[in-house]
């Protein structure tokens, strides 16, 4: 069963069927935050920009966001979001894709 939680204004959502929720988010451009490969090797990756690109959104993607972000990720993450302007961004995976998402 998919649960939100609300954080500092923001949403978090985990459980069963949260993916899906992205086919009614609305988002006209998205980009997905994530790690180091595993949201990608499992599938999950694919399936959220699926989910996204059904509803009509651009999906773009910063991927590689380490432990504990360095700054230079955080500001490198910056600047892809400067240049993509997404009105939706996506972490996929632990705390520190969502710590740089966050940033």
């Amino acid at each position: 069963m998919m649960r939100p939680m609300k954080l500092a204004g923001s949403q978090l959502l985990f459980g069963g069927g949260c993916l899906a929720f992205l086919k009614d988010v609305g988002a006209k451009r998205a980009m997905i935050v994530t790690g180091g490969g595993s949201m990608k090797r499992c599938g999950i990756l694919d399936q959220a920009a699926d989910y996204l690109r059904e509803s009509g959104a651009e999906v773009a993607f910063f991927e590689g966001v380490e432990p504990d972000p360095s700054f230079d990720t955080v500001m490198r993450g910056a600047r892809e979001m400067e240049r993509f302007n997404p009105d939706l961004i996506v972490a996929l995976g632990g705390g520190s894709p969502m710590d740089a998402a966050k940033a």
